[in-house]
């Protein structure tokens, strides 16, 4: 049996409808041993005639013959691509699978952050984390609002560990470094230990999904100055992984300002005529170098646009 098929299989489905606040039946009129019954949702039907097999997750409407997979009918219920449907598959497992792979996620999460991660805690910060946030005019909140780590000694020696996300899930990092000597002031989690590699992704997309506006924006710190809905590309060059992980994950009804760095106003161009086929897009050109030097109010402006 396919991994796909397994998902369908040891699918939680009174669960899942319990949270989508579905109601179903499992006896009564119309409802077959073996079944769970709900109202058909292409149809006007009102009498639960939409019955869904309890095995192999497929569905058939006894009134409007409409037939399809679990996956469509997620689709259907969240309207929502393939992709975030095959997740709640994921998301739904019966529940002693659901135990296996929360302890497998967070040995990987383990495995994945570097030798020597600590978390930063309030009032527990480092003092060279707290000097490079002092020099580059963050307050220490930012530690908690973005969930950052610090290295002492190890793989990454006293630098920051930034979490990159997908969904509430880590995925990959990337360590910045608070001394100001260092050669590469930023460094990517490597390929072979990410769960989804930094330039293949968007990190900051749930944030701006809630928000209902996305800041694109090159930088880790330019994201944070920027706060809670602003999208980090890892970088001014934008990949075809991006792309597609924009399309695939970004709310299409929601307005999207793109804001690179001054030296990088041709590329935000171009990224945004990219962006232009599936939301209203905004260039931003800067007097500034950086978003990151923004003020205040000069943040509030953006936003506003």
């Amino acid at each position: 049996m396919g991994s796909l098929e397994r998902l369908k299989t040891n699918f939680d489905l009174k669960t899942y409808l319990d949270e989508q606040g579905v109601q179903w039946w499992d006896e009564g009129d119309n409802v077959t041993d073996g079944w769970i019954n709900i109202n058909c949702t292409y149809c006007s039907d009102s009498k639960n005639h939409l019955g869904i097999n309890l095995d192999n997750k497929m569905f058939h409407c006894w009134d409007c013959n409409e037939t399809g997979d679990i996956i469509d009918l997620i689709r259907r219920l969240e309207d929502c691509s393939f992709h975030k449907a095959k997740m709640r598959l994921e998301d739904y497992q019966e529940l002693s699978l659901r135990k296996k792979k929360k302890e497998r996620k967070k040995k990987h999460y383990k495995k994945l952050l570097p030798e020597g991660h600590e978390p930063i805690w309030s009032g527990r910060e480092p003092q060279a984390v707290k000097n490079y946030l002092k020099r580059r005019g963050f307050p220490l909140s930012l530690c908690q609002q973005w969930s950052l780590g610090y290295v002492q000694q190890g793989e990454y020696t006293l630098r920051l560990i930034v979490p990159v996300l997908h969904g509430n899930d880590v995925v990959s990092f990337q360590a910045v470094d608070t001394t100001g000597y260092a050669a590469q002031g930023y460094l990517d989690c490597p390929p072979d230990r990410a769960r989804i590699q930094n330039k293949h992704m968007v990190h900051g997309i749930v944030q701006a999904n809630r928000r209902g506006k996305a800041v694109l924006v090159e930088g880790v710190t330019d994201q944070w100055r920027m706060g809670p809905g602003a999208c980090c590309l890892m970088g001014k060059n934008y990949t075809p992984e991006q792309l597609a992980y924009l399309k695939e994950n970004l709310d299409r009804n929601i307005k999207v300002t793109v804001l690179l760095d001054a030296d990088a106003w041709k590329k935000a161009k171009e990224f945004a005529k990219q962006l232009g086929w599936w939301w209203k897009v905004k260039v931003v050109e800067l007097d500034k170098e950086d978003p990151d030097k923004l003020s205040p109010e000069e943040v509030y402006k953006i936003w506003c646009l």
